[in-house]
């Protein structure tokens, strides 16, 4: 773990994974709330790295546009009752305002916002 954390350039990561293990041995994860049957410690290496590089695909700025309950908008921009849309396909309403294509990971916390905004204000019209 020291080599790799020399390597990685990450002071801290003795420190966090210290961390980790006395969550893991509570069972409760009060950091990021891991369920806790997801938890095990790390205890024994192997221990290894990769560079991720990061990648996107979505319609951008031709996707469905959407207000901002997720409800999808016809050409005239007038709500298209019962339709839906979220994620990168709702994407209209992200390039500019909630999706940076420079920051990795801004799109999923809209595809979670958007997602859980559709599917409330379905359930309101069930």
């Amino acid at each position: 773990m020291e080599e790799l954390a020399e390597k990685l350039d990450l002071p801290d990561l003795r420190k966090t994974i210290k961390q980790y293990n006395i969550s893991a041995m509570k069972g409760k994860d009060t950091e990021f709330e891991k369920t806790s049957n997801y938890l095990q410690t790390i205890e024994k290496g192997s221990f290894y790295a990769f560079e991720l590089g990061v990648g996107a695909y979505c319609t951008m700025v031709g996707g469905l546009r959407v207000n901002k309950k997720n409800q999808v908008l016809n050409e005239k921009g007038r709500i298209i009752k019962g339709l839906y849309a979220g994620d990168s396909d709702a994407s209209g309403v992200l390039i500019g305002d909630t999706y940076g294509v420079n920051v990795p990971g801004s799109e999923a916390g809209y595809c979670i916002y958007s997602g859980r905004v559709a599917i409330d204000k379905i359930a309101e019209n069930l």
